[in-house]
């Protein structure tokens, strides 16, 4: 049996992947961890199968949707999402599925990466305040991501 922790929360409760991923319903971004037998190595929500529904109100199944997986830079860090996008006929604009979601499109055009409003703030805020650049902000996010160098997420390359 596989088991995982949470990084980002603040109980170290264990879980197996089906309940680790039921609990951050409301916490996509939140990284991960799973027990490998001798130490808990790094994991995502995304390969333990999460999907964000949009599109339709909490609750709603969507039966038409349409899947994707998108790159995410979130305070978290650099990672990817397995999304659904609502494709009825009375279906909002993916990018406007995103912005609902409060997820930036770097495009609106089939968006390949996605940033989170709170990491916007956050940047809005240090390059006020400390005249951070974009450059030097994503960074951080790839290092909060991998801080050892030897997997650092190549968002970039898509931009």
């Amino acid at each position: 049996m596989h088991l995982f922790r949470c990084v980002s929360c603040y109980e170290g409760f264990l879980f197996c992947s089906e309940c680790i991923v039921r609990c951050h319903y409301a916490n996509p971004f939140h990284r991960i961890e799973e027990w490998n037998g001798d130490f808990f190595v790094r994991s995502s929500l995304h390969a333990q199968g999460f999907r964000m529904a949009l599109g339709h109100d909490e609750g709603q199944l969507c039966y038409c949707t349409r899947p994707a997986t998108l790159q995410v830079i979130d305070l978290e860090g650099i990672q990817s999402l397995a999304i659904d996008f609502c494709d009825c006929l009375t279906a909002l604009p993916r990018w406007q599925q995103l912005l609902r979601a409060h997820l930036f499109p770097s495009t609106v055009v089939e968006p390949q990466i996605v940033v989170t409003f709170r990491s916007l703030q956050t940047f809005q805020l240090l390059s006020f305040m400390s005249k951070v650049m974009g450059y030097e902000f994503y960074h951080t996010m790839a290092r909060l991501t991998d801080n050892t160098g030897t997997a650092i997420p190549t968002v970039c390359s898509l931009l």
